[in-house]
């Protein structure tokens, strides 16, 4: 990961997290309440691409779910297999603020830095992860 890449992963590290909790609950439980077509409507051709098969159909979407959340696993470990990479106090917290969700509005507020600086800390950080 470039560091460009590593600052966009920081930035949305706290709803990714939300995320792949949510998916692993909602992978986990799974509760199908299809219907079962009979007679004419069962027979008719359905459109292209469609699938016809609820449970199948389900399970495509549960698929995509599972790699999706692979990819932002994937992503949040490559995070935290480097954080020890981070040994600059002022950047540990601009880090944990990233992490938790915080803006670089909210990061300047509440360490009362300039935008610039705040800016520079990230920069510095993605680039030290991104090694």
């Amino acid at each position: 990961m470039n560091a460009k890449e590593v600052y966009k992963t920081l930035r949305n590290y706290h709803w990714m997290i939300r995320e792949m909790k949510r998916l692993e609950e909602s992978l986990r439980d799974f509760e199908f309440t299809g219907t079962a077509q009979y007679g004419e409507e069962a027979a008719m051709p359905k459109a292209v691409g469609h699938i016809s098969n609820p449970v199948a159909g389900e399970a495509i979407r549960r698929q995509t779910k599972s790699k999706r959340m692979k990819r932002m696993e994937e992503k949040v470990l490559f995070i935290h297999n480097r954080l020890d990479r981070i040994t600059d106090e002022v950047e540990l917290v601009v880090l944990d603020c990233l992490m938790d969700g915080l803006t670089v509005t909210a990061i300047t507020q509440h360490m009362r830095i300039g935008r610039k600086h705040a800016y520079e800390l990230i920069d510095s950080i993605s680039e030290k992860l991104s090694k």
